[in-house]
């Protein structure tokens, strides 16, 4: 539990009601069991675990990013992050069951390699690979969670993840000029699930 702040002392800098009102938020999803279907728990490190909760299994857990459920007009999926953003939509999609198809999660990120959204989406087509790119970090990608076949599906991936650029592969320079590099650097995305 945090501490509330007291007006005149030490961190003086912030409005303490306004301090107090964050406080008292943060303080009220850590304590609460959850309730309609959502429980929340917290982990070893101290982080909130926020998840549905099955209604006809007491005790049945999804892991974050599983597929919980698939009905004739939503697939639900218990919700994950990638690089602690939130893939949205939380909770699931519209679904209508036609064939095979592809739980996708699409990433989108800046210049710097920092993921600005990552949103689920269904598809007829599974994701092409990621992109190499040659000395830069890549751009967005596309992460396969589940191939779908009417109502059943398979897991490929569950768990939240972190995403990171890595080196490939090099290829050494023919010719260099100063301070230049001697190799060409081709970087891919790695991606692990917690």
């Amino acid at each position: 539990m945090i501490s509330r702040l007291q007006k005149g002392e030490s961190p003086s800098l912030i409005d303490t009601d306004k301090g107090n009102e964050i406080i008292d938020a943060i303080n009220a999803i850590t304590n609460s069991k959850g309730s309609k279907g959502i429980e929340i728990s917290a982990d070893q490190d101290g982080g909130l675990n926020i998840s549905l909760r099955d209604k006809g299994a007491a005790g049945l857990r999804y892991q974050p990013l599983e597929i919980m459920e698939i009905t004739d007009s939503f697939i639900a999926v218990n919700p994950a992050t990638i690089n602690n953003e939130l893939i949205t939509p939380v909770g699931g999609l519209d679904f209508n069951p036609n064939g095979d198809q592809y739980l996708i999660v699409d990433v989108r990120i800046n210049n710097q390699t920092k993921i600005q959204s990552a949103k689920l989406r269904i598809d007829s087509a599974p994701p092409d690979g990621f992109e190499v790119e040659k000395n830069k970090a890549p751009g967005d990608f596309s992460i396969l969670i589940a191939t779908i076949h009417e109502k059943s599906h398979f897991q490929v991936r569950v768990g939240s993840m972190t995403a990171y650029p890595s080196q490939v592969f090099s290829v050494p320079k023919t010719t260099v000029n100063v301070g230049e590099y001697d190799h060409d650097v081709y970087y891919s995305w790695t991606v692990i699930s917690s």
